[in-house]
């Protein structure tokens, strides 16, 4: 069932140190997002990430991060195959082009607010 997917690629280019014995990062990036059960697909770029290793003990190793994102571009999926609200749905165009514009009512967008914070949990395992 493809009206049900997300899709999500991107790229972040980060700079690493280590302080205090903590390994923290600062990264930036662009990323991609396909909303099909929402019917449109935006793009965003993060401008600024802060992470730490906050767990780091024999193979595995939990990173937490936190940052920001900006809506800067986006459409309207227009495809009956893909987009269960038909071409060019009012509804739809709405909420993306709330999520475009920054404004008085931009609070009202729901999920997709021009700015958006980041908070990320990542489980990692070395394979030797």
């Amino acid at each position: 069932e493809l009206e049900g997917t997300r899709l999500l690629a991107g790229m972040t280019l980060r700079a690493y140190v280590d302080l205090l014995g903590v390994e923290f990062a600062y990264g930036t990036g662009i990323q991609a997002d396909l909303r099909l059960e929402e019917g449109f697909w935006v793009a965003s770029a993060t401008p600024a990430e802060l992470s730490a290793v906050i767990f780091d003990r024999g193979s595995w190793r939990v990173q937490l991060a936190v940052g920001i994102s900006r809506i800067f571009a986006g459409d309207v999926v227009d495809s009956f195959l893909v987009d269960p609200n038909g071409f060019q749905s009012d509804s739809v165009r709405q909420q993306l082009n709330c999520g475009l514009r920054d404004g008085p009512h931009a609070s009202d967008c729901g999920s997709l607010a021009p700015w958006q914070g980041l908070l990320n949990l990542t489980f990692a395992r070395r394979v030797d």
